[in-house]
């Protein structure tokens, strides 16, 4: 019976246009992307001071932080990758509003420490904040930027648990009328596992 119904199904698919190999049955899509999750992850939370303070929970895959893969140990993750160092990177909601944040050692890392940006300046970041994030809202956005009179201290343990604070970090750019703050200041701290 089981024969008969794949023999039908693959003559019919070969009457669509559709070509058939006889391989074995993968994951959907929504199943092996969940598979690509399931190692180590960066958990954390952010806390950001603009024109009100905003709170919120993330966790980001080890695997989608750029310069690791579905390999990459928490204690690996902390090794950073070629002189280079990425702090998680994510986009939480809060509320109505949501919080984007990315932070880098672009050169200069030298595995598990404190940075600071008074003594390098390749750590940079963003911080953008959106309001009106709620559906049916076209929301408004103000982005801060490091390098904008901003300072930065980082610190990473051996186990891939680490603090970002930005302090005063600066925008260039606002979209919309969002009512922040000239400056933006906070702090990211996460733990791997």
């Amino acid at each position: 019976m089981r024969a008969t119904l794949v023999c039908f199904a693959a003559a019919l698919l070969v009457a669509c246009g559709q070509s058939v190999t006889n391989a074995p049955h993968t994951q959907s899509p929504a199943s092996s992307h969940q598979a690509q999750a399931a190692g180590p992850a960066l958990t954390g939370s952010v806390q950001v001071s603009e024109a009100s303070q905003l709170d919120a929970q993330f966790r980001v895959p080890l695997s989608a932080v750029p310069g690791s893969n579905a390999h990459t140990t928490c204690a690996q993750f902390a090794q950073g990758t070629a002189g280079s160092f990425t702090a998680p990177v994510f986009d939480v909601k809060v509320s109505d509003h949501s919080v984007y944040f990315d932070a880098v050692v672009s050169s200069g890392y030298q595995g598990p420490g404190t940075y600071s940006s008074a003594t390098q300046p390749s750590i940079t970041g963003t911080v953008a904040i959106a309001v009106g994030t709620d559906a049916g809202q076209q929301p408004t956005t103000s982005i801060y930027r490091s390098r904008i009179n901003g300072q930065s201290l980082m610190l990473v343990r051996p186990d891939g648990s680490g603090m970002f604070q930005f302090t005063t970090w600066g925008s260039d750019e606002v979209r919309g009328d969002t009512g922040s703050a000239a400056y933006v200041s906070g702090t990211v701290s996460w733990t791997c596992s």
